[in-house]
């Protein structure tokens, strides 16, 4: 699995161009007079965005970034339609809230899909744009993956306009989303767990096979065997059914093999299904030195900062 071989060049001159662009953001100050812009870190859940978006909050320190996640938009529309179905009440912990629609995430998720997902989304990005035209710059945590609309990406920028926007692809190969899920699933209580194989399923959304030998990676079915591992243990440890484990190995195969087409000795080669302004892999780089390369690219090209 390799990265982009610009990419890699730049993750080398990722330390020297930050100790750079810091001291010439004391020198410049005065040039941000008004940097209203929106940097979205765009990849599936459990790639690493939020400890990207920490990193690179600290390291844009001076702007005092606002940083936003769609995570807690949607949990709150997800709350109110369990209140709808009559599954929680507005008296209880959130901690009790959100046990009760994880336990009974087929239904509630379900139902919200169908009905709810578009608007909380519409909600967060319209906040973010109003921080963003009130002269904030705004760390976007996002995924447009396009559950129950074709047009989410094309309607995110169309909603965006007038806002200089920076779009980061932060990519993660499923064999680390699959472990990444397990191992916070692994520590956190119930309530907290992510559904190891909504989010692979979500990798599919984002990504497709291209031609192009200069594409983000591979994927082979070796690693597709690797990934049911994972989720085996992950379901396994979340109290599964072996009926219910049996069913979630299946649906994640047939995902793959309709998206992908894996032969055993084959590698497919991966892309990204939308554009994007700058790549990072968390694969092979850490939050930290994601955000650096960020970081480093904003000030190269003058983006989302307003640089004069």
């Amino acid at each position: 699995m390799k990265l982009a071989q610009a990419n890699h060049e730049a993750n080398l001159m990722a330390k020297f161009k930050v100790v750079v662009g810091l001291l010439w953001l004391g020198i410049h100050m005065s040039n941000f007079a008004n940097p209203g812009a929106v940097i979205v870190l765009q990849g599936t859940s459990s790639s690493g965005k939020s400890s990207i978006s920490a990193q690179l909050a600290t390291l844009l320190a001076a702007q005092a970034p606002e940083t936003v996640s769609i995570d807690h938009f949607l949990w709150s529309a997800v709350i109110e339609k369990a209140k709808q179905l009559g599954l929680i009440t507005a008296d209880m912990p959130l901690a009790e809230m959100q046990k009760i629609v994880m336990t009974n995430k087929a239904v509630v998720f379900a139902d919200f899909v169908k009905t709810n997902w578009l608007e909380p989304k519409k909600q967060c990005y319209q906040a973010v744009k109003n921080l963003a035209l009130a002269g904030k710059l705004v760390i976007l945590d996002t995924v447009l993956d396009e559950v129950g609309n074709s047009q989410e990406f094309a309607g995110f920028y169309a909603q965006m306009q007038g806002v200089p926007v920076f779009l980061v692809l932060v990519y993660c190969p499923p064999v680390n989303l699959a472990q990444h899920v397990f191992t916070r699933n692994s520590l956190v209580g119930y309530e907290q767990k992510r559904d190891i194989v909504f989010v692979l399923k979500q990798y599919c959304r984002l990504y497709m096979p291209t031609e192009d030998a200069a594409a983000l990676d591979t994927f082979t079915w070796a690693d597709l065997q690797q990934c049911l591992a994972t989720v085996t243990q992950d379901l396994q440890l979340t109290g599964a059914t072996d009926a219910q484990l049996q069913a979630a190995l299946a649906d994640l195969t047939k995902t793959y093999q309709a998206n992908y087409h894996l032969q055993a000795a084959t590698p497919v080669v991966i892309t990204a299904k939308r554009p994007y302004d700058f790549l990072v892999h968390t694969g092979q780089s850490s939050a930290l030195a994601c955000a650096q390369l960020i970081y480093a690219a904003l000030l190269t090209r003058k983006i989302a900062l307003k640089l004069s």
